[in-house]
């Protein structure tokens, strides 16, 4: 274990001794060169080789690249052509193995859990990122024992998926969410979108503002967004560069206009330009612990996500998975649900409604993803029939047979609170969740595939369902 950590602490040593703003030797034309021994790929953070073609951190020995460091193979082709090889794809960790294996994507949690164990609670801080469209799968049981008793700010990435609403009012939400897993040590929630920029010059501000000496952990599960926020930050760094030197060149040519062109203002501006982090819709992008300049002298270090069984992207292929993460805001469905009928999320979740009086439903998902009510009592066979058509994702028709999927069934219990207030969501980790509102008692039975998470928890916004933007419908997807 102590070799562990020096080896960590050596590692992360060294990251600090590379200034990022070296890259002066970037110009606007590539160059041919020889692979350097111990570089890292500047997009996922794994060490660069040139004899395995199917392992990760390949590049040709004469590489052809614009930047200091090339990207690796993998990076590449995520970046470049959307696709991945499946054999550079990292398998999913069950709960046991967390605890018990210490190699493969359990490895990653044995690493973090014994970093922080080795530094001070003075030393470092945990920026914990969450996915507000999937809370249920951003936490994990356990992840108290990971986060040890390390300070805290939480940071909910894609709030532009979510309708028109307050941030402000779901801190109280999250916090609750939070020490209920066991997290007590939080210093503020941030509300951020990495693909709008929202939230993260305040972001920035609030790191900029942590004592040098301490060390900031970017953490969280695969696919909420790690990466792509500290591309966001990057790019905030970048364009502060950029107008503070364009600024001082505009002052100094006025008292010498001869002296100076417009190419030194490039070659400033060029400096603060990085390769940006690799990101994509496969979990498990970053692969190893590497820092990201945020400002001068200030650093962050971007950590792998972690990828669990219990999750449905797991069980998805690239394109499936592109459905099911949604790319733009998400419009509420709401409809009437009533007994004995059923709700199919595509081809990869379902609700029966066991018993009660009639409900209003409604669906939080992609818009990808298919919701289809029927009345069928084979609901299975229908499953099967229209799989990949009626239902999809997934894309295969065969993908039951493939996946070997076991159906899991879950009972709850809801109990009404009227027709202008949710009672309860029921979230499945990775596809997104389902909330009722109604008057009475109801029973409905969740069906998923086996091992994937599931929550009955409080609203997340309980009087959506009487404000705008809600579409409501009834027949037009039923059968």
């Amino acid at each position: 274990m102590r070799e562990q950590v020096d080896r960590i602490e050596k590692a992360l040593a060294l990251a600090d001794m590379v200034d990022s703003s070296s890259e002066t030797l970037r110009g606007s034309f590539s160059f041919k060169k020889k692979v350097q021994h111990g570089s890292r790929c500047p997009g996922c953070g794994c060490l660069l080789q040139t004899t395995d073609k199917d392992s990760f951190g390949y590049v040709p020995e004469i590489v052809e690249s614009k930047a200091r460091t090339a990207l690796c193979k993998r990076c590449f082709q995520l970046i470049h052509y959307g696709k991945l090889d499946e054999k550079l794809r990292l398998p999913a960790a069950t709960m046991e193995e967390l605890v018990e294996a210490v190699t493969g994507t359990a490895g990653i949690v044995q690493k973090l859990k014994t970093l922080f164990s080795s530094l001070s609670k003075e030393k470092f801080l945990i920026l914990l990122v969450l996915d507000i469209f999937d809370l249920c799968g951003s936490l994990f049981s356990g992840i108290q024992n990971c986060l040890a008793n390390a300070d805290l700010i939480i940071c909910v990435n894609k709030i532009d998926l979510l309708p028109s609403v307050d941030c402000q009012k779901l801190v109280p939400y999250i916090k609750d969410t939070m020490q209920r897993k066991g997290l007590e040590n939080i210093q503020s929630v941030r509300f951020v979108s990495c693909k709008t920029g929202r939230g993260i010059q305040s972001l920035r501000r609030e790191l900029l503002h942590i004592p040098r000496g301490k060390r900031v952990f970017v953490v969280g599960v695969a696919n909420v967004g790690k990466s792509s926020i500290l591309n966001q930050l990057k790019l905030s760094f970048r364009d502060e560069v950029k107008y503070r030197s364009r600024r001082e060149l505009n002052h100094k040519m006025k008292k010498a206009p001869k002296t100076l062109t417009e190419s030194q203002l490039k070659d400033i501006e060029k400096s603060a330009e990085e390769v940006p982090i690799t990101t994509s819709v496969v979990p498990g992008t970053t692969l190893e612990v590497f820092p990201v300049k945020i400002g001068k002298g200030y650093k962050i270090y971007d950590t792998p996500g972690l990828f669990l069984n219990n999750h449905l992207s797991h069980l998805l292929s690239t394109e499936e998975l592109k459905l099911v993460i949604p790319q733009k805001s998400i419009k509420p469905i709401c409809f009437r649900f009533q007994e004995g009928q059923h709700l199919f999320l595509g081809g990869l979740a379902r609700i029966h409604f066991v018993e009660g009086k009639p409900f209003h439903v409604v669906v939080y998902a992609s818009s990808e993803v298919s919701i289809h009510i029927s009345s069928c009592r084979e609901a299975e066979q229908f499953l099967s029939s229209h799989m990949s058509q009626l239902l999809k994702p997934p894309l295969d028709k065969n993908w039951i047979h493939q996946m070997a999927i076991q159906w899991e069934t879950n009972r709850f219990s809801i109990q009404g609170k009227g027709w202008k207030e949710s009672a309860g969501d029921i979230a499945i980790a990775g596809l997104g969740w389902i909330s009722f509102v109604g008057c009475g008692k109801m029973e409905v039975d969740c069906i998923v595939p086996r091992g994937i998470r599931l929550e009955l928890r409080d609203p997340l916004l309980p009087h959506v369902v009487s404000e705008k933007g809600v579409v409501r419908w009834e027949r037009e997807r039923t059968s």
